[in-house]
């Protein structure tokens, strides 16, 4: 009986190990809008953040959102057919960071 006992506590810490270290993640996101040279939206443009796995494509309205983000300066690359590239940089710091980019 005491060995259940034990193993139930080393169990119930493990658990709670767990869950308080995906409470304590630090993260943010980016969001913005992509507009031509006139200012008009551009929908499809690849949105990239470098030297990660995270990325987004512009909705019909030209807006875009990448979440889960952990802290940290970053580059962004913007990447349409037809359109020049442009690159940014960003810094997330448990927070939402707005940026827009004109192609």
């Amino acid at each position: 009986m005491k060995q259940k006992n034990t193993l139930f506590k080393k169990i119930s810490l493990l658990i709670l190990t767990l869950c308080t270290s995906f409470a304590f993640a630090q993260t943010g996101s980016i969001n913005g809008k992509v507009t031509d040279a006139t200012g008009q939206p551009l929908p499809g443009v690849n949105i990239s953040i470098l030297n990660t796995t995270k990325g987004s494509a512009t909705d019909f309205d030209g807006n875009y959102s990448i979440s889960n983000i952990e802290n940290g300066t970053y580059a962004v690359k913007f990447n349409f057919l037809g359109y020049k590239t442009k690159e940014a940089s960003f810094t997330i710091n448990n927070n939402k960071v707005t940026l827009n980019a004109q192609l």
